[in-house]
């Protein structure tokens, strides 16, 4: 009895040494982020882009320069531009793993992690331009129900994302002008939705990455690139493009940087508060870079020679019927709550945004 009695006394005294310092550990780490601990502080960011890509000098050092000039420099960052710490599709993963901390990502490459986002935005004829796209999207990524299901589930928090210009198409041969003129043809696709969309309408879906447009429509492996304006030139396709849409709005693709939860609750709060703002104005930089890039792109296609079809009303009505029928047919598949209260409340940005 009496040695029972002794191993309960020293298990109890073992535990109250154990949540001591648990208490200690928790009340100094507090205490560090109430402070604003002013040791340096290096993050890691990686992303696909090069140092020559419009948006290193428009969105992504701009970036981490604010972060270093708000925090006076207690925050640094390596900075890994053209995959070298891993490829676009794998940089989300890498970044909830901890290999790096922040890091670009593409919804359409990730559905399963992002079952809200990489739906919605595979949706078409949603917005008709990137800015009004990007900063409706970018304040809804920040709160519930996406925050929660596509970022902080899998360990990231959102920095910024944009809506790329609305999706459309370039071929190197056969005008497309409405729905019936995919019959046939194989088509680069991004996400369920369109996938699904091609395939009703008799095509053949080519899920590629963007690195892998020139080399797939050059071969003929694809007879289609659906993407925005600014990825087709971007990739070099206007050197093999004789015809491209204008106003198709065939779906859209994002693209963003995401941190590392476990790093961002380990920062003081002040800093955390800096990389929010700085989250901030990357999306308005990004999302005003895209936007006038598209308009520049079409521009550069006219001079090259490249046919720009701009879809009449007709064709527009066409389109639409055909997206709406989809988006229908899709939804009732999905069993989602989180994305039809997320579809609703994107439109309501949207009309927002536009007024």
């Amino acid at each position: 009895m009496r040695k029972n009695a002794m191993l309960v006394l020293l298990f109890a005294f073992l535990l109250m040494i154990v949540t001591a310092c648990n208490k200690a550990e928790a009340e100094q780490k507090k205490s560090k982020k109430d402070s604003g601990s002013k040791e340096k502080i290096t993050l890691k960011l990686a992303v696909n882009s090069s140092e020559v890509h419009p948006i290193h000098e428009s969105t992504f050092v701009p970036f981490m320069e604010e972060v270093t000039e708000k925090t006076n420099g207690q925050v640094e960052f390596e900075y890994y531009p053209s995959e070298q710490l891993g490829q676009i599709a794998d940089l989300y993963e890498l970044t909830s793993d901890g290999v790096v901390d922040i890091g670009v990502f593409v919804p359409s490459y990730i559905p399963s992690k992002m079952p809200v986002t990489s739906g919605l935005l595979g949706i078409p004829g949603m917005y008709s331009s990137t800015a009004e796209g990007s900063l409706a999207y970018d304040k809804l990524t920040k709160k519930s129900p996406v925050l929660e299901s596509d970022y902080l589930n899998n360990g990231v928090r959102p920095i910024f994302i944009v809506i790329f210009h609305p999706s459309e198409i370039l071929t190197t041969g056969k005008e497309i002008k409405v729905p019936g003129d995919l019959k046939g043809k194989s088509v680069r696709v991004t996400g369920d939705l369109i996938n699904k969309a091609v395939t009703e309408l008799g095509a053949s879906p080519v899920n590629i990455t963007v690195s892998e447009f020139y080399e797939a429509l050059e071969r003929g492996v694809v007879d289609i690139i659906n993407t925005d304006p600014v990825n087709m030139d971007d990739f070099g396709l206007s050197e093999l493009a004789k015809y491209v849409t204008r106003g198709l709005a065939f779906g859209a693709s994002g693209y963003g940087l995401v941190m590392n939860e476990k790093v961002f609750q380990d920062l003081p709060e002040d800093i955390q508060e800096v990389i929010k703002q700085a989250g901030d104005q990357a999306a308005i930089n990004a999302a005003n870079l895209y936007e006038d890039a598209a308009q520049k792109v079409y521009e550069k296609f006219k001079d090259n020679g490249i046919n720009v079809y701009e879809l009449s009303e007709d064709d527009k009505a066409q389109w639409q019927k055909f997206y709406s029928e989809m988006e229908e047919s899709w939804m009732k598949g999905q069993n989602n709550p989180d994305l039809e209260a997320t579809i609703e409340e994107f439109r309501k940005e949207i009309k927002s945004e536009s007024e």
